[in-house]
């Protein structure tokens, strides 16, 4: 349960940290900072929305996978251009 809290919190501080106010406020960015150099691996990479669904049209979006740090589940995938939740914990959401 302390997982999928901390996968929560972290995508919802990933979410403001994309507003451009959010990103001049240095006590979040520290706080943020601390977060993710100690409790989880963040990646970027491509993800075929499309692929889950039988669709033979390609659908790449951006995101960042967010995992602990030492263990790949559970995870999340957060469109890096639109901060939205993809996929958490093998369900598709958008």
């Amino acid at each position: 349960m302390k997982l999928y809290l901390t996968i929560f919190l972290l995508s919802t501080l990933l979410i403001f940290i994309s507003c451009n106010k959010v990103k001049e406020d240095s006590h979040i960015k520290n706080y943020f900072n601390e977060i993710t150099q100690s409790c989880i691996k963040i990646q970027l990479g491509y993800f075929d929305l499309n692929a889950f669904k039988g669709d033979t049209n390609i659908n790449w979006v951006r995101p960042r996978k967010i995992t602990p740090q030492n263990n790949d589940s559970p995870r999340m995938y957060l469109d890096d251009v639109g901060s939205e939740i993809i996929s958490f914990h093998n369900g598709m959401i958008k």
